[in-house]
């Protein structure tokens, strides 16, 4: 059935797990979707779709990134990436965060959330790994979800080395006061006062 026509031209789409997210990457940008099931099987359910334009609450726009997608995947609702730069990325809750600067062009293999590693790899099949916490991603998605029951439930199993950056984190979504919660760095805690 026709869903919703989006005005893109999208090199590559990208579904999460879940498939309540989308990626369109494109060449010079990529777009970050929600997907609505419950609009769209209620307007299939009443056949209201719109020839033109489909249906009209399928898709909300979460985000829009000015970067170029290489290789990527979606580990929870963060979307992980390689792009032109030679950065390894991640975009969570509207912000794409820099998880390492590479020497080169790398493929993304894959994250391995038992190892709290991802695995790339280079043209001369050179593969080398970094470390990103799943508890750290699961922490920023529940932010960004503002579930923050959960939130507090995550805090005690992220290592206090990843403390003032949760803290920046927060602070960047708008909780400057979970934010001095969490900070150890002193400088930080006289911003945040």
């Amino acid at each position: 059935d026709f869903i919703r026509k989006i005005d893109v031209s999208p090199d590559a789409v990208y579904w999460n797990e879940g498939g309540d997210a989308v990626v369109l990457a494109c060449s010079d940008s990529f777009y970050v979707l929600r997907f609505n099931r419950e609009a769209v099987n209620e307007a299939i359910a009443r056949v209201a779709i719109d020839p033109e334009e489909g249906i009209q609450d399928a898709f909300e726009v979460e985000s829009s990134v000015n970067d170029v997608v290489g290789t990527s995947q979606w580990v929870g609702d963060c979307f992980l990436y390689t792009n032109s730069s030679n950065k390894l990325n991640y975009f969570v809750g509207g912000e794409v965060m820099t998880l390492v600067h590479l020497d080169e062009s790398m493929y993304l293999l894959g994250f391995v959330p038992r190892e709290d590693r991802v695995f790339l790899i280079d043209k001369a099949y050179n593969v080398v790994s970094y470390k990103l916490l799943l508890s750290v991603l699961n922490y920023q998605t529940a932010v960004v979800r503002g579930d923050f029951e959960v939130v507090n439930s995550l805090l005690p199993a992220i290592p206090a080395s990843e403390h003032n950056a949760v803290a920046r984190f927060l602070e960047s979504q708008g909780f400057k006061e979970e934010a001095l919660q969490v900070t150890s760095d002193p400088e930080h805690k006289l911003e945040l006062a």
